[in-house]
């Protein structure tokens, strides 16, 4: 089975453990999938592993020499003498019957520690319709459903409080929609239970860190996902108080809350336990000869790293700590009150990482630049307002690696190509395109690959459109120098002494660096650079060791224009105005893939009449595999404070022909791609006929536009250039 669309789920149930060395039941465990990953990523853990199929047992034990396994029923969980930190049961409730695991659930509560953790994973559905049923490899097997009500409202009576729900398209071929369902709770220090309203959609996910911030929404959505209930629409982009059928044209509005919750972070690097042989915390730092790095003149800090523009926007919390001598020597003196309270009011999560530097060369790290400096590992900490220590700094060290000089070769032979167009696989002839190198220290950075991210060295040169030189990078053999330290920058699990190379090349009408050109929606394109055995991972040294590596430029093909349109805060009203280069549709995450966490995307489905939804947190976890045709239109939340762009690749797209329905009126949600204002008949490509309705939201308000008695009511519709309406189509 693959576990890569859980592993997500896995990491934040290990980062919810109450303490270092948690025992973990993990509950149905079969041939130790779930086990083996949870060791990988904590092997400090101490898992047990229970299955009722011998073989299960006998296959795990074999896979995960580091876990123990037993033979156990676990629907008799209350049989166990042994407590534990955290319960895992990943898809085991599907075998159970609704009773079962319910008493599951009981059972696990008794089983765990206060503040344990529990995780369950399902398949959601109506029980009536469990059975036999087919998995996408073919094979068929037994499955009961559960539903998400009665799941929720066990947890609650069994004094659980869930911190995380998370739900994934589910694999299995059946009769009905399905989706996996994830849930994530922690039991109560004190055995409270918690005050949860099962009755109200939006109360329920104001638990949920994924859908805090659109909770205001979601019950008025959930109630307009029927066909004919279009004024519900009006509700969705400004709330109202369910007067909005008294007067259409204006429906009122209720003001957006942005939910925030802290990440709070204890910045010790050495915190003493019960034991004084085994502390809870002990992460020295070393300088460059082995030893621990002795003060005063050495300073450690807390760096905040935000979700978009990442190490390189990173911002200081708290104070900078100067380092102990002697016995104390490799540890930074805390503050009095070491806990450094961070406001996440976005997304899942905080990352920090923590930074050393020689003050007697600055006074704050980047200040310190040239001086002997040294980072950690990057953090990342969940919003659960519970305090977080650090124990997994890395080894944090002066001993750095550096980019070496890199003597770029025959620069001019890496053309770059016309990707669409009629002259479509040519070399760039247009004018004022430009090219330069970047560099990333991360050679798992997904961002750096799709280039985006990195740091720009060497010249910047333009690349030539003439006959003779068309599409060749206008500079000479050359050597860079970069000084560029490699171990800083590393992300978690990240090589430490690799770096990667980009050659970019964007068009300087829209801006005047790659960065730039690539928010307006500009022409760019980027190719890996190869070293001298076409390896497209480069090697750096100890910074007194370097040498220089050469730099083979690749072939760049351009990527088309973006057509950049700004969503304000709040619930919007778009469309796809564009068609990607191969004439089709796109998905929804090639779209919206640099949106920050917590998007919701509310997509109309015309053949439906009804509206499938996904949410963004670090990777779609519904509908992924959805498209946008062009000129399809979708309700978008923005969860942030501040206007964000799409940047909707390709050309204006074709709009597909409207027809007539058969039988009763249909909705319609569709944009303009002319790219020009245009009339009811342009964009539909229908006469009107009696009883047509045009929606648009204008100014904070839904304006109705009816044609009844052969004329519009509000006078000849002229529908915006990429401006998105619901239309009523009369049979």
């Amino acid at each position: 089975m693959d576990l890569t669309l859980y592993h997500d789920s896995y990491r934040i149930f290990c980062d919810h453990l109450p303490r270092p060395k948690s025992s973990v039941l993990d509950a149905a465990c079969g041939p130790g999938n779930v086990a083996r990953f949870l060791l990988g990523y904590r092997p400090d853990l101490e898992v047990l592993g229970l299955d009722l199929a011998p073989r299960m047992v006998e296959l795990a034990t074999s896979a995960v020499p580091g876990a123990r396994f037993r033979h156990f029923d676990v629907r008799h969980l209350g049989r166990l003498e042994e407590r534990f930190d955290g319960i895992v049961c990943a898809f085991g409730l599907p075998y159970l019957t609704t009773d079962s695991a319910r008493t599951f659930i009981a059972e696990a509560s008794e089983r765990l520690l206060p503040g344990g953790v529990l995780y369950l994973s399902t398949v959601l559905g109506d029980p009536s319709a469990s059975g036999v049923h087919r998995h996408s490899s073919g094979e068929e097997f037994h499955v009961t459903y559960h539903t998400e009500t009665d799941l929720l409202a066990t947890l609650e009576r069994h004094g659980f409080r869930v911190v995380h729900r998370i739900h994934l398209a589910s694999p299995i071929q059946a009769s009905q929609v399905t989706t996996d369902l994830i849930v994530i709770a922690t039991k109560a220090q004190d055995g409270a239970t918690h005050d949860y309203s099962h009755n109200s959609v939006a109360e329920l996910t104001q638990k949920c860190d994924l859908f805090q911030v659109i909770a205001p929404w979601w019950e008025t959505f959930r109630r307009i996902c029927t066909p004919g209930l279009l004024l519900g629409l009006a509700v969705a982009a400004a709330p109202s108080n369910r007067a909005a059928d008294e007067d259409r044209t204006q429906p009122p509005s209720e003001s957006l809350q942005i939910v925030s919750s802290p990440v709070i972070v204890d910045f010790r690097n050495f915190i003493p336990g019960i034991d004084p042989l085994q502390p809870v915390v002990d992460q020295p730092v070393f300088d460059e000869f082995g030893s621990r790095l002795a003060g005063p003149f050495y300073m450690a800090q807390l760096y905040r790293v935000p979700e978009v523009g990442g190490l390189a926007k990173a911002t200081p919390v708290g104070s900078p700590r100067p380092f102990g001598t002697g016995a104390d020597s490799g540890y930074w003196i805390p503050d009095a009150d070491p806990q450094v309270r961070l406001t996440v009011s976005v997304g899942c999560c905080a990352v920090v990482q923590v930074r050393v530097w020689d003050s007697r060369a600055g006074t704050n790290f980047a200040q310190a630049a040239g001086g002997r400096r040294a980072v950690s590992k990057l953090l990342r900490f969940f919003r659960d307002g519970q305090v977080r220590t650090l124990p997994k700094l890395g080894l944090i060290t002066l001993q750095d690696y550096e980019a070496p000089a890199l003597t770029v070769t025959q620069p001019a032979t890496a053309t770059v190509w016309v990707q669409t167009g009629e002259y479509s696989g040519t070399p760039l002839s247009q004018p004022g395109f430009l090219g330069q190198l970047y560099l990333q220290t991360n050679i798992n950075d997904a961002a750096f690959q799709s280039g985006r991210g990195g740091v720009p060295v060497g010249p910047v040169a333009r690349v030539g459109h003439e006959a003779a030189n068309a599409g060749r990078w206008e500079v000479d053999e050359h050597q860079i120098i970069p000084g560029i330290p490699v171990r800083p920058a590393k992300d978690d699990g990240a090589p430490e002494n690799l770096f990667q190379v980009q050659f970019r090349v964007w068009d300087g009408a829209a801006g005047s660096n790659y960065e730039e050109s690539l928010r307006t929606g500009g022409q760019v394109g980027f190719a890996t650079a190869t070293d001298w055995d076409s390896s497209r991972v480069f090697v750096a040294f100890p910074r007194l060791s370097s040498a220089p590596s050469t730099v083979h430029l690749q072939p760049v093909t351009m990527i088309p224009r973006k057509w950049p349109i700004t969503v304000p805060p709040g619930m919007g009203l778009f469309s796809n105005p564009t068609t990607n280069h191969l004439g089709t549709s796109y998905a929804w995450d090639d779209l919206f893939s640099d949106l920050p966490s917590g998007l919701l995307i509310f997509q109309f489905d015309a053949e439906l009449q009804s509206y499938q939804f996904a949410v963004r947190h670090r990777a779609w976890y519904a509908n992924a595999s959805s498209f946008f045709a062009p000129g399809e239109g979708f309700f978008l939340f923005n969860p942030s404070p501040q206007p964000v762009t799409l940047l909707f690749p390709g050309a204006h797209g074709p709009l597909r022909a409207l027809s007539r329905p058969k039988g009763q009126a249909r909705f319609e949600c569709r944009g303009n791609t002319f790219g020009r204002s245009v009339s009811w008949l342009e964009l539909t490509g229908l006469v009107p006929v009696e009883g047509d309705v045009l929606f648009r939201y204008r100014d904070g308000r839904w304006e109705v536009n009816s044609y009844s008695f052969g004329a519009w009511d509000r006078g000849e519709p002229q529908i915006s250039a990429n401006e998105t309406v619901f239309l009523s189509v009369q049979p």
